[in-house]
């Protein structure tokens, strides 16, 4: 109170406004930042007398504030309107039929006009040579395709938003301690800027970048508009490696199916031709366009289709591959034979990729080979037959030989050999009437040997009770024609020694498989031999040549002398190269 205007007020806005005031009888009013105060105030004067007037102050920075918020936020709005609006822009280019280059060309261009900056720049990344190179730029005096920015020692921005995996700002290059350069953004006066990382983390393209000459603090709005735009670039890029890498394979696979020996085709479910090779024309005579949209069926030999429909229906419902071997009718009308390898190409049509290869060469070599297998397999029988009836002659020999000769020992000693000789016609007889050439069913086989030698020793036999049981053993000739005459010795030697004077009693026979060793066991419960017995060193023939038999299929034999006798021999199968 009573204190001048100079006095109260240091302000110079209020001193000039006071001044005005002096020389004007109207009211006035003002709105006015004022730094003494540090407020913005709404100054009204008006004249109260001759040289008088009053002033009303009135804070209205609250006011100012909000406009100014209101401000700031309609300039974020249209800027984020502006950015959403040239990212759904660089999404269009994915619909485009624009190159890569012109893409990024595009999206460099349209990111400094969304952002209203002096450049913007598309990085590539060179991994072997820890380099980038610019695809695309804006605003660069000469855009370098030169290797400028080195990635090992950190030294550009772009090297170190690579390494620190997130965007990188800066404010103010020239102060810039993280990392240093790099020239080309020196030489253009570069000042703050924005890079980003364009692709994943674990395999990057390379970085996206936004510079000012002019300092500029980015909100992370724009932050997050680069990088948003940076990864709609990484799909683009993307799905251009997934589409260049279609159209190899399928140029590949295109070269492999025209330039392939065999017919390469495609299948609807119905059977139809989606596709053939040019093979088609080799191999039956059509050309592809021929074939498209026929049913394959109609090219099958009648009396195939139904294997072939069996297999498809195979192919449908268990997903795995099938092969089929069949006849297609030739354009001329001959049938060729062909194999054909078919899988699913497309689960959800049911497609069917089928490839197929001409086998009529093949066919006819089986055919050859099987006619001259059935050849051997009839000569082999013959010989078995012939071998056979030469030993029934043999043995026919032996008996009509016997009839002249009186010496009861001699006549035993026919009889024994007869029998020998028998045990291996018997052998034969029945690998000529077997399916089987080089096996012997020695189940069927003892039954005949064992019938041979109780109808031979019927005298001694028939107070005997035998017990004959064999399992379902089939062994190779080299191996059953010894174990025919062991049986044959130890069955006689039974027969005739072991039951003096017509007592009764049992002689039984057993062979068995034992995983891959054979165990034959072959006895009595006759008088058993004598105490002294020792069948290395006997002098008898047929036990003597049983010990030989048994060494020459490499097998054990005990004999066990209690409550009669019992051979016990283990063997295993001799193995001969096959003749057929």
């Amino acid at each position: 109170m009573g204190q001048s205007n100079k006095e109260v007020f240091e302000d110079p806005l209020f001193l000039n406004i006071f001044k005005k005031m002096e020389s004007v009888e109207n009211s006035e009013s003002f709105e006015e930042y004022s730094v003494q105060f540090n407020k913005h105030l709404e100054i009204f004067s008006f004249s109260v007398g001759k040289n008088e007037y009053a002033t009303i102050f009135k804070d209205i920075s609250q006011r100012e504030l909000f406009l100014r918020k209101k401000e700031e936020l309609e300039k974020e709005i249209t800027s984020r309107l502006k950015q959403q609006s040239a990212l759904s822009e660089i999404s269009q280019l994915t619909l485009s039929n624009a190159s890569l280059k012109e893409i990024f060309h595009k999206t460099t261009e349209i990111l400094a006009e969304a952002l209203q900056v002096d450049y913007s720049k598309i990085l590539r990344l060179l991994p072997q040579e820890q380099q980038f190179i610019m695809e695309a730029g804006v605003g660069w005096e000469v855009p370098s395709r030169d290797n400028y920015i080195i990635l090992d020692n950190l030294e550009s921005q772009a090297g170190y938003t690579l390494l620190s995996e997130k965007p990188v700002i800066v404010e103010d290059l020239s102060l810039e301690t993280r990392f240093s350069g790099p020239q080309l953004l020196v030489d253009h006066g570069v000042t703050s800027g924005v890079s980003v990382i364009i692709g994943p983390l674990k395999d990057p393209y390379g970085v996206m970048g936004v510079h000012t000459v002019e300092h500029r603090i980015f909100s992370p709005f724009d932050v997050e508009f680069v990088q948003a735009v940076a990864n709609v670039l990484a799909n683009i890029i993307n799905q251009n490696r997934i589409s260049h890498e279609l159209e190899e394979s399928e140029t590949r696979y295109r070269l492999l199916a025209e330039n392939a020996s065999d017919m390469i085709s495609t299948h609807k479910t119905s059977g139809n031709y989606s596709y053939a090779s040019p093979y088609s024309l080799e191999l039956i005579g059509y050309l592809p366009e021929e074939l498209k949209g026929e049913s394959a069926f109609i090219f099958i030999h009648p009396d195939d289709i139904e294997s072939v429909k069996e297999n498809q229906a195979k192919l449908l419902s268990s997903g795995n591959i099938v092969i089929s071997n069949y006849r297609l009718k030739h354009k001329e009308g001959d049938y060729v034979w062909v194999e054909s390898t078919a899988r699913i190409l497309d689960p959800q049509t049911g497609e069917i990729i089928v490839i197929t290869r001409d086998i009529s060469e093949r066919m006819v070599a089986e055919q050859e080979l099987r006619s001259s297998l059935k050849d051997k397999e009839i000569l082999l029988q013959e010989i078995h037959h012939r071998v056979k009836n030469n030993m029934q002659i043999i043995s026919s020999l032996l008996n009509l030989q016997s009839n002249f000769i009186t010496d009861p020992e001699a006549i035993g000693v026919f009889r024994e050999s007869q029998n020998r000789v028998k045990s291996m016609a018997l052998l034969h007889e029945n690998l000529y009437q077997s399916r089987e050439m080089d096996k012997v069913d020695f189940k069927q086989y003892v039954k005949k040997l064992t019938d041979n030698l109780l109808s031979t020793y019927s005298t001694q036999s028939s107070h005997l009770k035998t017990e004959i049981s064999s399992e379902n053993v089939k062994l190779n000739i080299e191996t059953a024609i010894p174990c025919g005459l062991i049986i044959n010795e130890l069955l006689t030697n039974s027969l005739k020694y072991a039951f003096p004077q017509g007592e009764k009693g049992t002689v039984y026979l057993k062979i068995k498989a034992i995983n891959d060793k054979y165990v034959l066991i072959l006895g009595d419960n006759g008088v058993g031999l004598p105490p002294d017995f020792d069948l290395e060193s006997t002098d008898t023939l047929g036990l003597r040549l049983v010990h030989n038999l048994v060494n020459q299929i490499d097998g054990e034999l005990k004999v066990k002398n209690s409550k009669g006798t019992c051979f016990k021999i283990v063997f295993r199968e001799l193995q001969y190269k096959k003749r057929i």
